[in-house]
């Protein structure tokens, strides 16, 4: 070792980074550890910094104290103060517990432990702090019984700056050990900055429990818990935070907001909200908070999603034009077109007109377990509108109910208006281009397609548009070929078409024949792009050769 490399070696932060670049090669962090001096503190604090779970912590107490059974490790014999010297020196180095970041080298199922340990641990601890440093929990990987966390909390310092309990199980059982966690976590808020809960509670006493935690949470970045309802206080409280940044919530219905006269609460510190709520409930979360910095808005409607003025009202009166932009409306996950089809609300084009005000929209995506009646202007208002957007999803999952849709117009004017859209999902009629060729049932034009004038602004001149992706759900078509010569004259770029999941409930033998054809455009669309390229091959060579290539070229030699 040369001296330069003696004196860099010297250098703390130098020590630091070459341990932290391998925090996720533990063997490599034990090796290092074992054979330098200068390395051996670094890598051993680098090696317990993070833990998937607490088996390697256990392992470390007498090799007579715990045994392994069909890949389950337990506890032997009741633990004496002697047996806890080790497990203390790591302990105290750990500082995430349930590491998010998995090590390559660190194979975290092949222990898990018994449910008991937790239990005795905290039962026979020679302290009552065994985790002094600990700022994180996750509990996804940390394979233990619902009834291990609230003993699990008690052995944690006041240091809790993330707390994310997702994978928690659910039942009247699970949701009332996580109440009873709730001033567990309360008690070392102080500094809580993220917390993160999918636990589904029902029962109203949970919800009142809930409402009151985050209440008290005068630190936080960031919540998602869109899987427990909390009141209108709560709301509240969490919007006039100083330091929230990412609000994802359940809003109880009936609750009391304050009244439309009243001033709304700015929120101006919020840049992303995800609220799982009804219409009128959310109307009223807006009448009582804006958020004049938001960048996303993800709302998801339960129940039915009318009515639609109101619910796209809404938005616009809690939202600034001038910082939206991502939004997304969704009501089912899995909806029923039977279900949709009987709803009494039915989403037109004009609902939209509020939105058109979100000039810097990027995403937007609206699906609903209800009627539609959509046109052609619509998407021309959209694409004017929203002339920044890169992704546009309305409505077309297979369980859309449609009167009328949109036709190829609207993807024209898709390309010509909005030319950085990359993704694009409507329902629109692919078979309205055949009134514009002349055919009856006797003499079908199999190869013919519309004249140029049908493609509107692109009748003369090639798409520009960027498009690469195109979900069609349940959008009616005939001539697959030509369907497929329509869309890739429309979106030059685009690779793949999407007609929706299978295994639709309501599938029907003409839908899954829709489907069929659909799928046929989809495997057509290389084809049309390998012959682009091909012509764009000839035209350069000829360009190469000197020859002269005019415009319309080939199309006048036809």
């Amino acid at each position: 070792m040369g001296p330069w490399t003696e004196r860099a070696l010297n250098i703390a932060e130098i020590i630091r980074a070459i341990c932290e670049h391998l925090s996720l090669h533990k063997a490599s962090l034990a090796t290092l550890a074992r054979t330098s001096k200068i390395f051996q503190k670094p890598a051993v604090a680098s090696l317990w910094y993070d833990l998937p779970n607490l088996v390697p912590l256990v392992k470390c107490l007498p090799p007579d104290a715990w045994e392994v059974n069909d890949n389950v490790l337990s506890l032997t014999r009741p633990l004496c103060p002697t047996d806890w010297t080790k497990f203390l020196e790591f302990s105290g180095l750990v500082r995430e517990l349930g590491a998010d970041r998995i090590p390559f080298d660190w194979n975290v199922g092949q222990y898990r432990l018994h449910n008991e340990v937790i239990k005795r641990l905290a039962g026979l601890r020679p302290t009552i702090i065994l985790f002094p440093k600990v700022y994180a929990i996750d509990w996804r990987t940390l394979d233990l019984d619902i009834e291990s966390l609230q003993y699990l909390l008690s052995m944690i310092g006041d240091q809790l700056t993330t707390v994310s309990l997702n994978g928690w199980l659910t039942g009247e059982h699970a949701e009332h050990v996580l109440v009873q966690c709730l001033p567990l976590i309360e008690c070392r808020s102080s500094r809580l900055r993220s917390f993160e809960v999918d636990a589904s509670v029902a029962e109203p006493a949970s919800s009142i429990a809930f409402s009151s935690f985050v209440c008290n949470l005068v630190a936080l970045r960031r919540i998602d818990a869109d899987t427990i309802p909390i009141n209108a206080q709560a709301a509240v409280a969490l919007c006039q935070l100083p330091t929230l940044r990412s609000l994802s919530v359940w809003l109880s219905d009936g609750e009391r907001w304050p009244r439309n006269g009243s001033r709304p609460v700015l929120a101006d510190s919020v840049i992303n909200v995800r609220v799982h709520t009804t219409t009128a409930t959310y109307s009223l979360f807006s009448q009582a908070v804006s958020f004049p910095k938001l960048y996303g808005l993800h709302l998801k409607i339960v129940e039915d999603p009318g009515p639609i003025p109101e619910l796209f009202n809404s938005v616009r009166r809690q939202c600034f034009p001038e910082t939206l932009r991502v939004l997304d409306i969704d009501t089912k996950d899995w909806g029923r077109l039977s279900v949709a089809s009987q709803s009494p609300t039915v989403v037109y084009s004009e609902d939209f007109q509020p939105l058109l005000d979100f000039t810097e929209l990027l995403y937007f995506s609206f699906r609903a377990e209800c009627g539609h009646l959509l046109d052609d202007a619509l998407f021309v208002s959209m694409a004017k509108a929203w002339p920044k957007l890169k992704s546009l999803h309305v409505s077309c999952q297979p369980y859309c109910a449609y009167e009328s849709r949109p036709t190829f117009q609207a993807l024209v004017d898709l390309a010509v208006h909005a030319p950085q859209l990359t993704t694009l999902g409507l329902q629109f009629d692919a078979e309205d281009w055949k009134d514009e060729v002349p055919w009856n049932d006797d003499n079908w034009p199999v190869y013919d397609t519309p004249t140029d004038d049908y493609f509107g602004e692109l009748a003369r001149r090639p798409s520009m548009s960027n498009v690469v992706k195109l979900d069609v759900g349940r959008s009616p078509i005939v001539q697959p070929h030509t369907v497929a010569y329509m869309l890739a004259r429309i979106f030059p770029k685009l690779e793949a078409v999407w007609p929706g999941p299978f295994g639709d409930l309501d599938e029907t033998e003409d839908s899954a024949e829709n489907r069929a054809m659909w799928c046929e455009v989809d495997n057509l669309l290389p084809l049309f792009s390998k012959i682009r390229r091909d012509e764009r091959r000839l035209t350069w060579q000829r360009i190469r050769n000197g020859e002269k290539v005019e415009e319309g070229e080939e199309e006048e030699k036809v």
